[in-house]
């Protein structure tokens, strides 16, 4: 699984691997990865960057109960990229 996005620009399409994690309830998820990709739009990151910040914040939001069960802060999501790279699928 992972997310695909269209490139209107390039003649590409950008392939983002999601991050395996044990679920405990998916709701909120999309909103929290919502959420994420525009905080990171606002930070000023690439495209890229943006999609594996908003599938690390969704990853993330699913190990808690409850659609405020885990949101991570900015910091969170950053830290948590960088410690689960190899935890991707």
């Amino acid at each position: 699984m992972g997310v695909t996005v269209p490139m209107q620009s390039l003649p590409m399409t950008l392939l983002v691997t999601m991050y395996n994690v044990p679920v405990v309830d998916s709701t909120g998820a999309g909103d929290t990865f919502n959420a994420a990709f525009l905080t990171s739009t606002i930070a000023d990151c690439s495209l890229e960057k943006r999609i594996e910040f908003a599938c690390a914040a969704g990853a993330i939001s699913v190990t808690g109960l409850g659609p405020k069960g885990h949101l991570p802060s900015f910091d969170e999501t950053f830290e948590f990229m960088s410690m689960n790279e190899e935890n991707t699928k």
